[in-house]
């Protein structure tokens, strides 16, 4: 078939079916909307009922390297967990240690009475300077 040819019978099929007109019965809308919706229920029965097949008839072999996969997973997430917890209990720890460290509670001053220095509360003189420094003429017993 040529080109022309093709054009040509694309034209009187597409003529007929441009002169093709259905008459409008609403009745025909509600009957479509049934039937649709008993094709959509059939197939959904039947696609789960073709699933509960599959399902039920599917039997995995036991594989003993899947056991090994399996722990060395839940080792894997337990090691994680540990450094996890030793992380956060050290951010805590130096959280807590800055805390203390600034705010001194309880302050310090406070609860310390009131002292003075040794040399003043036993009335002894303090050489101001090295040359009063002399030990070979004191006595020490």
């Amino acid at each position: 078939m040529k080109m022309e040819d093709k054009n040509r019978l694309d034209d009187i099929i597409g003529k007929k079916l441009n002169q093709f007109e259905a008459p409008y019965q609403p009745s025909s809308w509600d009957a479509l909307n049934e039937r649709l919706d008993a094709e959509t229920e059939l197939a959904n029965e039947n696609f789960d009922e073709l699933i509960q097949k599959k399902i039920s008839a599917m039997e995995t072999p036991y594989q003993p390297l899947h056991w090994l996969m399996m722990s060395a997973l839940l080792d894997e997430k337990a090691a994680l967990r540990r450094e996890l917890v030793r992380c956060k209990t050290a951010e805590v720890l130096l959280v807590l240690l800055l805390l203390f460290t600034f705010t001194q509670i309880p302050p310090v001053t406070s609860s310390l009475p009131n002292l003075k220095p040794i040399a003043s509360k036993n009335k002894i003189n303090v050489p101001a300077s090295d040359t009063e420094l002399d030990f070979s003429k004191r006595k020490f017993f």
